[in-house]
Order: structure tokens, then sequence, then C-alpha cells
């Protein structure tokens, strides 16, 4: 578990002194920009901490098996008594904006089983 409040708005060494050295770094294009990140292996999920200009801005949780597909994911990063989604849509997204001091919370499936049950997900947090 990691606390989100804690890791984000960082600059690089201040993450790296709360979580470590990471297992792997690298830049992601996205919108005309490269955003970089900061990748580790926790467990049996990988936590993705990325950067605009010099400071973390939100967090991404990978390969999450032993999560739930509800808010009960957020505890992994210290995030609890969140309430229900600002919007939802069953085995797809839950998503909270602007509450408990992030700008966006979004749980979403990246894959589901034949029976449309959620089998991979990702859950994403991005500070204000």
């Amino acid at each position: 578990m990691i606390d989100a409040k804690e890791v984000l708005s960082k600059k690089e060494e201040e993450v790296i002194e709360l979580l470590g050295k990471p297992d792997s770094t690298y830049y992601i294009p996205m919108l005309n920009k490269k955003i970089f990140t900061q990748l580790y292996y926790k467990g049996t999920y990988d936590i993705e901490v990325r950067y605009s200009k010099d400071r973390s801005e939100s967090i991404l949780i990978n390969r999450n098996n032993d999560l739930p597909f509800s808010k009960e994911a957020l505890v992994t990063l210290g995030i609890e008594g969140i309430g229900e989604p600002d919007s939802c849509k069953p085995n797809l997204y839950l998503t909270w904006n602007n509450n408990r001091g992030f700008e966006k919370i979004n749980i979403y499936s990246t894959y589901l089983a034949e029976d449309g049950t959620v089998e991979e997900f990702k859950v994403y947090v991005k500070k204000k």
C-alpha cells in the first residue's frame, strides 16, 4: 500500500525517498508531450508514478488481479471512505471528480471475461 496524497505533487527525489528506487523509468508520449514515468513492481501489481514538469501528477495501478473492481481497490492508495462514484457503468468504470483532494479518481476495466465480469482493470488517481 502507498499513500497517494503523500506521493503526489512531489519531486522525483522525494518519491524515491518514499517508495524506494523505481524498477524502471521511461517516457510515455501523451498529447504531444513526453511524460516521465517511474515504474514500481509491488507484489501482484505495478504502480506507475507519472510526472508533469518536475512534480508527480498521477498514479496508475496495473496488473491488480488481487484487488476488487470497486472503490475498495482505492485502499491500496490510502484512499478510504470516498463515498459513491460521480459516474459509474457496471463492469466498465467508476469515476470520482474533485473528491478528497484529488482532481480525478478512475477505476476502469481493461479486460472482460466471456461472462462479462471484470478480469483486469486499472486504477488512476490525479492530484488537484
